[in-house]
């Protein structure tokens, strides 16, 4: 290795401890055609929540059409989380909430709930049938899944009606019902591939898995699971850096005309309200170079990459008797629930091979 003291270039050697991962890198889950099925498995014991605020951040013009529109980002709401929870709102806290109207094109949206957990995404053909050969155990891939407070509440129901360990002993059948909108439906699997004896090796003393598909999604999990989910549900920001965006998320939608314009408009018509209100927006309003006080320009997370397949693992391990159900506390955030269009089945016990302690397998 060379000598780092010095600025300039420098050489590296391939060590996992100069990895550099960005939280926007890592794999995303979504299905991108309607029917097409997955099966996932849920890995942190909580969802990482927060509320966020869509804020204006920019304008953008289409080099093909010549239509300038509004672009912008999600920021975390700055209000109290019990606040929150109750209302939905914290003016007295956040100055996106002092400054959201909810309505379409407005400078600062309303206050909304979103989640984002780990999860395993297995190789599955579009049909949502396992794709490694006969034989093979599955293939596998850690992910990142971001969804709203409807997908919250329908994954609650699916926990309340099966029981506590649910998202550990039991896969998700994910089906999409719209890509454009990421709406899913979702139906609990009578057991969790990764507790199969077929894959996972366990001790015949204390019952535990000790190789196979367990302990390799184990350490795939400790070893590059995101310490902190938070900036890809938004921007966190201090009240005064709120303060200022707010300021100039008006400014921009201004320029366009108001929030009815932002939220649509003819070519003509924006090209119209753009020239009358001049580039610099009107006067009083706050200057703020906004790529400089974000770092970078404000943007949705970029989108889901598809499932991508490492080598599939040849060993067969032997079969070893079932065992109980573990104990794991999966905990919740929000208590609201929403009703289900069809009851799920009735619940069946879990296939696996022994007493697994999920929070000393997983960290």
């Amino acid at each position: 290795m060379s000598d780092q003291s010095k600025p300039g270039s420098f050489q590296l050697p391939y060590a996992g401890k100069y990895k550099r991962v960005s939280a926007f890198d890592f794999p995303r889950f979504a299905l991108t055609k309607k029917d097409e099925k997955g099966i996932i498995m849920l890995m942190d014991p909580q969802p990482t929540c927060a509320f966020v605020h869509w804020v204006v951040t920019g304008i953008r013009l289409d080099n093909k059409t010549q239509v300038k529109t509004t672009k912008g980002g999600y920021f975390i709401c700055l209000g109290a989380p019990d606040k929150l929870l109750k209302d939905e709102a914290d003016p007295e806290h956040c100055p996106y909430c002092a400054h959201a109207e909810d309505i379409d094109g407005a400078p600062v949206g309303s206050a909304r709930f979103k989640a984002c957990t780990h999860l395993i995404h297995y190789g599955t053909t579009p049909g949502g049938t396992l794709a490694n050969p006969p034989g093979y155990p599955p293939q596998f891939l850690l992910k990142v899944w971001v969804f709203g407070q409807q997908m919250y509440n329908g994954l609650t129901d699916k926990r309340e009606l099966w029981g506590d360990d649910t998202f550990r002993l039991h896969d998700l059948m994910v089906t999409c019902v719209s890509s454009q909108y990421q709406n899913y439906q979702i139906d609990v699997m009578p057991k969790s591939i990764w507790l199969e004896p077929q894959w996972t090796q366990y001790d015949p003393q204390t019952k535990k898995p000790v190789n196979g598909l367990a302990i390799q999604i184990a350490q795939l999990y400790q070893q590059t699971r995101l310490k902190d989910l938070t900036p890809l549900l938004g921007k966190l920001t201090s009240v005064e850096e709120a303060g200022k965006f707010c300021a100039a998320a008006k400014t921009y939608v201004e320029q366009l005309g108001g929030a009815d314009a932002a939220a649509g408009m003819t070519p003509a018509d924006v090209e119209a309200a753009v020239n009358a209100h001049g580039a610099a927006g009107p006067a009083g309003a706050a200057a703020v170079n906004i790529d400089d006080l974000f770092g970078q320009p404000a943007s949705p997370p970029p989108p889901a990459q598809p499932v991508q397949q490492p080598p599939a693992v040849t060993q067969t391990p032997p079969s070893v008797p079932q065992q109980p159900q573990a104990t794991f506390q999966a905990e919740v955030t929000v208590a609201e629930t929403a009703p289900q269009s069809a009851p799920p089945p009735p619940p069946a016990p879990a296939q696996n091979g022994g007493a697994v302690d999920f929070d000393s397998l997983l960290g």
